[in-house]
């Protein structure tokens, strides 16, 4: 490194790596002399900084993490829910067990989201799990699990707010009698699936630390002559299966995902800019496809790039993200920080991902690097040593 560099890093290294202010600074450079110094300003559309982008599916996603679960089917993926109920029993209970019927049973769940149009088609069924299951649950786990065909569905009723669904009371009664008798078999929970023909995905509080909203299950308990009462059981575990496929896109755009977990990979060849060049900002421009975005009731309206650490593992990102946010039909992002690490032999480009991952089914769209038009757009101002 020649001396001029050394003074200038010494000068700039305080804040340029992690600068995140609109403007490139100019600390330093009067110190410098406007001979030692070239301030340069070269973006991927008119030079020549050649760039890739792809898209993949994330495979071994854990659905256990949301805090909304996602029921339905629409546009290439389809929701289906996995849930435990908690059925502690106070010992007067159980002392009656044999003598206590279910008169009824009422499931509800408490609806914060909507994909799809208002009025479409929606419908399910609801079936006894008989494999244990876990919060460990990915899309692959799926071909494990076992349940029964029968529907336990007697009715439901489906509003903005709530979703109650009748179940048959002979459930609770084998979950209580479960609870009393350890030589039963154990109590796994329920499989809700959207039934064929439904055009659309609700998303419902799951369990969370606050608790509030939650799933739960109301039964009615009688013993004949002596008293009657009502139970509510409160979930346990619960989790979306999210199964699908990729949906299809324009050429050259790129789809971003979130539920049914789609990520964009883009690269940019810094090769023209000199070794000696001090990165002072980098801002990515990605232009949305406003056509075949898509989006919920309520959603994040921003991505997050990760740093990519090896090109051939998309797993090696970093733990941290710069958001790229919305304004009007373009994601923009100052990912100053990435291109300085870039510079110095370690660009295996960046993930982009969507900001909400799994409270819903987004699905953004934006111009890759094959588009046409409206490319990704990276723009980078750096000070070049004479």
């Amino acid at each position: 490194m020649t001396i001029k560099k050394s003074i200038f890093l010494i000068l700039l290294s305080a804040f340029v790596f992690f600068n995140c202010s609109d403007e490139p600074t100019s600390i330093g450079i009067d110190l410098l002399g406007d001979d030692l110094i070239n301030l340069i300003t070269i973006n991927s559309n008119d030079d020549s900084l050649t760039q890739t982008s792809s898209y993949f599916h994330r495979e071994d996603v854990k659905l256990s993490s949301s805090e909304r679960l996602l029921l339905g089917i629409s546009d290439s993926i389809e929701a289906s829910i996995l849930i435990k109920f908690e059925t502690a029993l106070a010992d007067s209970i159980k002392e009656d067990i044999l003598e206590i019927t279910v008169t009824s049973a009422v499931m509800e769940f408490q609806q914060f989201y909507r994909f799809g149009e208002e009025m479409a088609p929606f419908d399910f069924t609801v079936h006894k799990v008989t494999s244990n299951w876990s919060v460990g649950f990915t899309e692959d786990s799926i071909t494990g699990l076992l349940y029964e065909a029968e529907n336990l569905l007697e009715s439901k009723d489906i509003n903005d707010s709530v979703t109650s669904v009748t179940l048959i009371n002979q459930l609770l009664m084998d979950w209580l009698r479960i609870t009393v008798d350890t030589a039963l078999s154990g109590n796994n929970g329920i499989y809700i699936k959207p039934a064929d023909g439904t055009q659309k995905v609700l998303g419902y509080q799951a369990l969370t630390s606050s608790f509030i909203d939650l799933p739960i299950v109301k039964a009615v308990i009688e013993k004949p002559g002596a008293y009657t009462d009502t139970i509510t059981f409160i979930s346990t575990s619960d989790l979306t299966v999210m199964q699908g496929s990729i949906p299809s896109v324009s050429s050259g755009n790129i789809p971003i995902r979130a539920g049914y977990v789609i990520d964009g990979r883009l690269f940019f060849n810094l090769s023209p800019i000199p070794e000696e060049a001090v990165i002072n900002k980098a801002e990515l421009i990605l232009t949305i496809d406003t056509l075949e975005t898509k989006v919920g009731s309520s959603y994040t309206n921003s991505l997050q790039a990760y740093f990519l650490f090896d090109s051939t593992n998309t797993d090696s990102i970093s733990s941290s993200s710069i958001t790229l946010s919305r304004t009007g039909n373009t994601f923009t992002g100052n990912i100053t920080p990435y291109v300085n690490i870039w510079l110095e032999n370690n660009n295996h480009g960046l993930l982009l991902s969507p900001t909400s991952t799994f409270t819903g089914v987004e699905l953004f769209v934006i111009k890759g690097s094959d588009a046409i038009t409206d490319k990704p757009l990276l723009k980078i101002t750096y000070t070049e040593l004479k």
